[in-house]
């Protein structure tokens, strides 16, 4: 089967460009300085990222490159020194996420948490936000000082975080993290039943908990 199949479709009229590219077609980057961070890149092992030299370098600002970063992968901006932040969506996330991560929530509205980040097309960060605090996470891009800040300010307010569920596990596997809330959260005992009902059940459980339509 060919891999294409496998592939989603890109936005229409959507052709992807490298970041350096891209920079310089934004008259953000001269074709020298592009030249220079994919070398200085080249030479650091690819340690770093390609912003992340563009912005040591003063090439650009931490604020430019971010939202020019958003435009590009077509998510939105949040300058977060300008935004009023939602202390109850704020909360929601255990603060052991929001360090390790380094996210914060800004809006609640319904079962809709509006998530922060830095990387937000970073499938992994999404679905252990979504997990924990059992909503739907729409992601916005912001920088990673502006959301240092951020975090920073909402720690000293005083108000306590969200706990993580006890289902949860420290492990970067996503199937151990459900079946550890199959099993604690809603045990579901091997029955003396054919297989079929059994497996019934737990698609039921599994169901309940992703809110699948």
């Amino acid at each position: 089967m060919s891999k294409k199949k496998y592939l989603k479709a890109s936005p229409k009229g959507y052709t992807y460009k490298r970041i350096g590219e891209w920079l310089v077609e934004q008259n953000l980057l001269t074709e020298a300085q592009r030249d220079e961070v994919l070398e200085t890149q080249k030479e650091e092992m690819y340690c770093k990222r390609f912003g992340e030299i563009a912005i040591e370098k003063n090439f650009l600002s931490e604020d430019a490159f971010y939202i020019t970063l958003a435009k590009k992968l077509r998510v939105p901006y949040s300058n977060l020194r300008e935004t009023e932040i939602d202390s109850e969506a704020a909360h929601r996330i255990p603060l052991s996420l929001i360090r390790k991560y380094q996210v914060i929530a800004i809006k609640l509205c319904g079962r809709r948490l509006t998530v922060a980040t830095a990387d937000p097309i970073n499938f992994n960060i999404l679905e252990d936000i979504k997990m924990t605090t059992e909503l739907d996470t729409v992601p916005v891009m912001a920088s990673p000082s502006a959301i240092r800040e951020t975090i920073n300010r909402i720690c000293s307010d005083g108000q306590e975080f969200a706990k993580e569920p006890k289902w949860w596990s420290k492990s970067a596997f996503p199937l151990e993290k459900y079946m550890q809330y199959l099993a604690l959260e809603n045990p579901v005992a091997m029955p003396e039943e054919e297989p079929k009902k059994f497996l019934g059940k737990v698609k039921q459980k599994l169901t309940s908990f992703f809110d699948f339509a």
